[in-house]
């Protein structure tokens, strides 16, 4: 039998999401992650965004939001 490590077995393989870049652009905070996704942060909100550009959810300061 021939040995096989742990990460390459499809099973066991768990996807994670890992910080690539966060950049400061015009007061906002923008953080890009491994699957495309992206956070985009205000002093007055937090808006998070798939991988395909598209908003999912957002939440102000004062804890309103709206999921999609």
């Amino acid at each position: 039998m021939v040995y096989r490590p742990r990460y390459l077995d499809e099973k066991r393989r768990n996807y994670t999401r890992i910080l690539i870049n966060a950049q400061l652009k015009n007061g906002k905070i923008v953080m890009n992650y491994s699957d495309n996704s992206k956070v985009i942060t205000t002093k007055e909100r937090i808006e998070f965004f798939d991988s395909n550009g598209d908003l999912k959810c957002w939440f102000n300061d004062k804890g309103e939001g709206e999921l999609y």
